[in-house]
C-alpha cells in the first residue's frame, strides 16, 4: 500500500521521468490478470482477447487496469467470468474490461 500512495505521490507531483515506450499491451494485461487471480485465489476465470502495441509508461497502465480489473472482480460473484479486451482503433488502443458484477447506478456514472 505504501508503494502505491508513493506512486500516486510522484503521478500528483509529475516527478516521473520514464517517457512512453511502445509495448505489446498483453504483456501488460497478462501480468495485471496473472496478479488478479493469484490475489483472488483463481476465483474468478479472467479471459482475455485481442493485442495490440501502444506508446505508453507500462507501470502506470500496470497500475491502473490492476485497479480496474481487481473491482470488477471484487464486485463480481464468485465463479462469474470476466473479459479484457484489447483492440486498436485508429491511431489508438482501447482496453475494456468487463464483468458480471453489481452495476454502477446510471445517475453515479456521470
Amino acid at each position: 500500500m505504501l508503494t502505491e500512495l508513493s506512486e500516486m505521490a510522484e503521478l500528483d507531483a509529475d516527478d516521473l521521468v520514464a517517457p512512453p515506450i511502445g509495448i505489446e499491451v498483453q504483456q501488460i494485461v497478462a501480468g495485471v490478470v496473472h496478479e488478479t487471480s493469484r490475489r483472488d485465489g483463481g476465483a474468478h476465470p479472467i479471459v482475455m482477447e485481442g493485442s495490440a502495441v501502444a506508446r505508453c509508461n507500462p507501470p502506470i497502465l500496470s497500475q491502473v487496469l490492476f485497479h480496474v480489473v481487481t473491482n470488477a472482480v471484487r464486485y463480481s460473484a464468485p465463479g462469474s467470468q470476466g473479459e479484457v479486451g484489447i483492440r486498436s482503433r485508429s491511431s489508438r488502443v482501447e482496453i475494456v474490461v468487463g464483468d458480471h458484477g453489481i452495476s454502477i447506478d446510471p445517475s453515479d456514472a456521470q
